[in-house]
């Protein structure tokens, strides 16, 4: 057989049978379409006929396209294949066919592979960002020959690797006033490295709704990150809860910094108060209105007070929201209350009582129409002349002209402005109950010529007509020279400032001179002026003078003459005693984060004795009532100890194995640093940089290392001293250790609660590390060690070695493990750190740790009872209810993990006292927990529910937690009763 493209696609040959008909038969499989020629031959002879061919004639066969099952949580980072098979509906392999993936959400191919010869297809997908959910299914397009297929959809989610992401926020003042500038800042890292280049969000907290975003700010190439806000009061009134926090990206984790609340104060702008009456002139029966304008919304007083300032009626009035107010004081009567009502002047006045704002008006209570009357005002003669700037009172008498004196009225002195030719009013005052005033004023350039006429005004009222007194004319003279200066007495380093007057125009030379008539101190041709005034100012008074009297004397360059004046010159203030404080910090890797380190040791040593004093939480240091002596160096150093919990020990210098019984290797020390004190201050202040003040052996890495370390140890301790009352002996903790983390517990006498003898001192060693996971369960190791006295110290055997979980003969060690990966996760979540809740990045709520369960937590599945532990003991005490209902306190769940055992000895082979020398007995009260199956049978005769009782209720609360994480009857391994 021929194809149209001249191929031949089949050959065959066939035996003729008698009856000399044959057949055959071909399969088109893919072929072209079109004619063919078919050619039959026989010996010499032949015979060929033709026939077209197209795809319509064949059916296409139906396909089955299968995809292998999916895991359905994977996390970022993860390589996951894909793998499958298309086959026809007999099971028979499809080979060269293209096969797609398809993402479920979208139902978009995102990648093609092609079926091998056995139908098999494999694709390798890296799970990323953008695949925290994920749906894949397969699809083959089908052709001519097969028809279309799709595989099931698989679905999964797509966790996070838990970076170690910090997030320091600088805090925040408490309390600012409104429209002041709020400098935000603070640093973003991971594992100590800043991040560049990462968004953060200012947040306001805002409870039962939206946190409202406040700035947003990228941090710089050190991690560092600052944004300023202009307060504003908080919408909804009270505080704002600030906080920053950094949302995550495919290099770090989700952060949220601590919180400040900050009230934001309102400045009011208090508007001036004005007072005016509907009339100034009332008879009986009016109505007093008062009106005016002041701050929006506040509260005035409004009186009437009579000629001697007693009040007539007063009330409370409230200022509109347009800052205008308007009532009605009072009806006129001749008596209201008890109080007769004279004709005569009053006050109206409307003030406030929260500043010293306000405003009055004059108002007249008549009889009928207003009767006037005459009035005389009289001045004093005056002195003729008087120095410029120099004080003159002014004295007389203002009356009827029949002779009645008009008290506690405002009467002023005037003069005739030289420019306006107007009456000028210089000063005010009011009169006496007899009708005299004094008036005092000072004399000032108040025109161009040295005399001016003075005289006495009263402006009248609607009772009283207005009148002046006699003139007189007062000339203000200029002195000839004077000198003065700003005080009288000076310190050293002090600017000394000198001014005077003179005639105008003129040049003055200053010269300062000492008690001996040295000259300190000169300045020449300093002109006046047309007004007759010069100033200067020396900078600093030189350190080298003298306590004494100094002369300051200015002497005329025109004519002569000079004029002096004094100033003291004294002696710095000088403490036999002084205050010795200051702050101790380390800096972040960009050294502008201060992070103060508290409870460190810090020394001071003065000549042959020492000062001790341990840094506050704020990094604080404190010596006081120091005596000076300028022969003795003030010498301070820091040792990294806290004096009573632990020491801190370079490994890279002592061996920790030789230093087993009672030695004492040094203490890892600052260098130390010599102060240089005043004592002219009480109080000298000092901040220590300490990433500056190490020993040379230790760069900046190392002593990060250090101080990070000591800041967590600082932290784990005060928490097991003042949450749960635990106070374990000082303890020396090796640094720089080229190992894992471990502590090394030893025998304890339950009677001096010392270690016994012949025992070994126990130690704790940090790795190079030094996180906080490792920091916080080897001190709780130390911590339960010494709690268990009654066993002399915890006992995690049998078992075939350390952190081998399941593989272990018993739950002894996972118990005491279980127990150090729960502990720092409760105290991270005390100081609200990022570690809450985790134990080195594993999730403490993530409850996949279960005996019983497909989990295999690959690279460190010999730690999974230990979680399974740490996540049950979590859930205890969490306030979250995932499918157990219950929540006890830190102390509380310290007490059931101390607990004696008063139940059965599980492994009577190995239920004798702590592991190396003793084989004598437990009886039931000395032994603390050991198994977890004991902690299972501590808790099913525990009151949990606190009802206070013990019943059915508190097994079922127990069962339901321990069945929660596959742990039935306390048994981690269900098929195994006999391994507790």
């Amino acid at each position: 057989m021929v194809a149209p493209s001249g191929k031949i696609p089949a050959v065959d040959q066939v035996t003729v049978p008698s009856s000399g008909i044959f057949q055959t038969k071909f399969v088109f499989d893919r072929q072209d379409t079109g004619t063919y020629t078919v050619r039959a031959t026989y010996g010499s002879a032949s015979d060929t006929l033709t026939f077209k061919f197209t795809k319509s004639q064949i059916e296409p066969s139906s396909s089955i396209l299968v995809f292998d099952p999916i895991p359905s949580k994977a996390k970022f980072g993860d390589t996951i294949s894909l793998t499958g098979k298309l086959t026809n509906d007999l099971g028979k392999p499809i080979a060269g066919r293209t096969i797609h993936l398809i993402d479920g959400a979208t139902n978009k191919s995102v990648f093609t592979t092609s079926t091998a010869s056995d139908g098999k297809f494999k694709m390798v997908w890296t799970v990323g960002r953008g695949d925290e959910t994920y749906s894949w299914y397969m699809f083959f397009e089908g052709d001519d020959q097969f028809e279309s297929a799709s595989s099931k959809k698989y679905s999964g989610v797509a966790t996070s690797i838990y970076l170690t992401t910090e997030l320091y926020f600088q805090p925040l003042a408490n309390k600012i006033e409104s429209g002041q500038t709020v400098k935000f800042s603070g640093q973003l890292s991971s594992g100590g490295v800043p991040l560049a280049g990462k968004t953060i969000y200012i947040k306001d907290d805002v409870t039962l709704d939206t946190d409202r975003v406040i700035k947003t700010v990228k941090t710089n190439s050190n991690g560092e990150f600052t944004a300023t806000w202009k307060a504003i009061p908080r919408i909804g009134g009270g505080s704002y809860d600030f906080y920053a926090i950094f949302e995550g990206d495919a290099e770090a984790n989700k952060v949220r910094s601590a919180t400040y609340s900050v009230y934001v104060s309102v400045i009011q702008v208090f508007e001036q108060i004005r007072v005016y009456t509907e009339k100034t002139v009332f008879e009986v029966g009016d109505a007093l209105r008062v009106y005016g304008t002041a701050t929006p919304n506040e509260k005035l007083q409004v009186a009437l007070m009579d000629s001697n300032q007693n009040v007539i009626s007063q009330k409370t009035i409230s200022v509109s929201s347009t800052g205008s107010y308007d009532t009605v004081l009072l009806t006129w009567k001749t008596s209201i209350g008890a109080w007769p009502v004279g004709f005569g002047e009053y006050t109206v006045i409307v003030w406030s009582q929260v500043d010293e704002r306000y405003d009055y008006s004059y108002v007249s209570f008549v009889k009928s129409e207003p009767e006037t009357y005459q009035t005389k005002i009289s001045l004093n003669r005056p002195p003729s002349s008087v120095v410029l700037n120099q004080q003159i009172t002014f004295t007389g008498k203002l009356q009827t002209v029949d002779g009645k004196p008009l008290g506690s009225t405002k009467v002023g002195i005037a003069t005739i402005s030289e420019y306006t030719q107007t009456a000028e009013s210089i000063a005010t005052g009011v009169t006496d109950s007899t009708g005299r005033f004094s008036i005092t004023w000072t004399a000032e350039h108040t025109r161009s010529s040295a005399t001016m006429p003075v005289y006495a005004y009263f402006v009248g009222s609607q009772v009283f007509e207005h009148s002046v007194s006699n003139s007189y004319s007062i000339t203000i003279e200029k002195p000839t020279l004077s000198v003065t200066t700003e005080k009288f007495s000076y310190e050293t380093g002090e600017s000394l400032k000198v001014y005077g007057y003179a005639n105008s125009n003129d040049r003055i030379n200053l010269v300062l001179k000492s008690p001996t008539g040295q000259v300190v101190l000169s300045k020449s041709n300093i002109p006046t002026g047309s007004l007759g005034l010069f100033s200067h100012t020396f900078d600093t008074l030189p350190s080298n003078l003298s306590v004494g009297t100094y002369t300051v004397t200015a002497t005329s360059s025109f004519f002569g003459t000079s004029a002096s004046t004094k100033i003291a010159i004294e002696s710095d203030a000088v403490f036999e005693t002084i205050d010795i404080v200051g702050v101790a910090y380390y800096t972040s890797y960009s050294g502008y984060v201060e992070y103060p380190l508290e409870g460190i040791k810090t020394v001071l040593t003065t000549g042959a004795s020492q000062r001790v004093d341990y840094t506050d939480a704020s990094g604080n240091f404190e010596f006081d009532s120091i005596k000076f002596d300028s022969q003795v160096d003030y010498l301070l150093h820091f040792e990294m100890t806290d004096g009573k919990s632990f020491n801190f020990v370079d490994s890279q210098i002592y061996n920790i194995d030789d230093y087993g019984f009672n030695k004492n290797p040094l203490i890892i020390k600052s260098n130390t640093m010599r102060l240089l004190l005043d004592n002219t201050i009480e109080v000298n202040q000092f901040s220590i940089n300490l990433n500056l003040n190490m020993p040379d052996r230790y760069d900046d890495t190392d002593s990060r290392y250090i101080f990070k370390t000591f800041d967590y140890q600082t932290k784990v301790v005060k928490f097991y001293n003042k949450v749960l009352n635990e106070r374990p002996p000082l303890i020396n903790v090796f640094l720089f250790h080229d190992k894992n983390s471990h502590y090394q517990p030893t025998g304890w006498n339950s009677n001096t609660h010392s270690v016994l003898s012949g025992y070994w001192q126990p130690h704790i060693a940090i790795s190079e590390g030094g996180s906080w996971s490792g920091v916080g369960m080897e001190y709780t190791h130390y911590a339960q060690d010494y709690a268990y006295q009654k066993m002399y110290g915890y006992d995690n055997y049998p078992r075939n070695g350390n952190h081998l979980g399941f593989g272990n003969p018993s739950t002894g060690d996972s118990w005491t493990e279980g127990v150090g990966t729960f502990m720092p996760a409760v105290i991270a979540e005390w100081y609200n750190m990022p570690e809450a809740g985790t134990f080195s990045y594993t999730d403490l709520e993530d409850n996949r740790y279960k005996p019983n369960s497909n989990y295999f937590n690959y690279g460190t599945s010999w730690l999974d009872e230990e979680y399974s532990i740490a996540t049950l003991l979590w859930d205890l005490y969490d306030k979250r209810q995932d499918g157990e209902n219950i929540t006890l306190g830190i102390n509380e769940i310290w007490n059931l993990i101390k607990a004696y055992d008063d139940f059965e000895n599980h492994n009577p082979k190995y239920d004798y006292k702590k592991k190396w020398d003793f084989i004598e007995r437990f009886s039931s009260n000395e032994r603390h927990i050991k198994y977890f199956k004991d902690f299972y049978e501590f808790m099913s005769d525990y009151d949990i529910n606190h009802n206070g009782r013990v019943d059915s209720s508190d097994q079922k609360i127990v069962d339901d937690i321990f069945a929660l994480h596959g742990i039935p009857n306390g048994l981690t391994d269900p098929k195994r009763s006999d391994r507790v």
